[in-house]
């Protein structure tokens, strides 16, 4: 399954691109606000999920 990822790096957040089936790790952007980080990581969750759907 495809889903995008938060981790918590020095004084930023690190989005990934997570590729469970394949177990491939892509470093997409680097947040340096905590709240947008979360907004982000939700919104591209929502897509990913609204895409395979249709």
């Amino acid at each position: 399954m495809i889903k995008y990822e938060i981790e918590e790096g020095i004084n930023s957040f690190n989005l990934f691109l997570k590729d469970d089936d394949n177990n491939v790790k892509v470093l997409i952007a680097v947040i340096f606000n905590d709240v947008h980080a979360r907004i982000i990581n939700r919104k591209m969750n929502e897509y990913v999920t609204s895409s395979a759907k249709s």
